[in-house]
């Protein structure tokens, strides 16, 4: 399920109610994060992977060379 379901939250006692009944109830433990930090790790893994990305062609066969030609021009 990669959708959101917007909720009451008291930050009182930690209540969470939705604003509506959405149907019948049946009672589920379930882990949430807030929406906040759930959005600052996307952030990080978007990152990541951008990064293995660029580590994956730099360690390729043909980054290697392009590295070692860049290097021997250099000098």
């Amino acid at each position: 399920m990669t959708e959101r379901l917007s909720a009451l939250f008291c930050i009182g006692c930690g209540r969470i109610d939705v604003p509506e009944p959405i149907g019948a109830c049946e009672e589920r433990v379930v882990d949430l994060v807030l929406a906040k930090d759930h959005d600052e790790a996307q952030a990080h893994v978007g990152k990541a992977v951008q990064q293995a990305s660029m580590l994956r062609k730099i360690a390729s066969p043909a980054g290697l060379e392009a590295a070692k030609a860049q290097c021997t021009n250099a000098r």
